[in-house]
């Protein structure tokens, strides 16, 4: 696995509670437009005179993106289990958007047979790139 993407930002909205936020987090990930950018790259649109005028421009972007093996991880054990594996109404949610927005991830990475995992934070690459890690002797 390699770090393509990462970054630090502050929310658009306001969340209650962590898993909230992590959630969002997910939601906002850039998964979906690296492995659409690296399909284009290689050549999978085809040819334009194999296309056809008229076409479905989501249906073709995902099923580029299918192409690609795409892999969200994530630390937060709660996030993660309110997105793959809970089945309640809001799946254990504090927050009714957080749930939309955990329904609509859900949704969004089976469409495009993508991958969520949960990494140990020891694991985690992202941790990385903000963590200062002070060893001591």
């Amino acid at each position: 696995m390699s770090l393509i993407a990462w970054r630090i930002w502050k929310l658009k909205r306001k969340a209650i509670g962590s898993n909230d936020t992590e959630i969002q987090a997910m939601l906002e990930d850039r998964n979906f437009r690296t492995r659409q950018l690296w399909a284009e790259m290689y050549g999978d649109g085809g040819r334009d005179s194999e296309r056809t005028l008229r076409r479905d421009w989501v249906e073709t972007q995902e099923k580029m993106a299918i192409r690609i093996k795409g892999i969200l991880c994530t630390d937060s054990k709660g996030g993660y289990d309110a997105v793959e594996l809970n089945e309640s109404p809001l799946l254990g949610l504090s927050n009714t958007r957080a749930a939309l927005q955990a329904f609509q991830l859900r949704d969004n990475l089976r469409r495009t047979a993508a991958e969520l995992r949960w990494v140990a934070s020891d694991f985690d690459l992202g941790d990385t790139t903000d963590t200062t890690m002070v060893y001591s002797l």
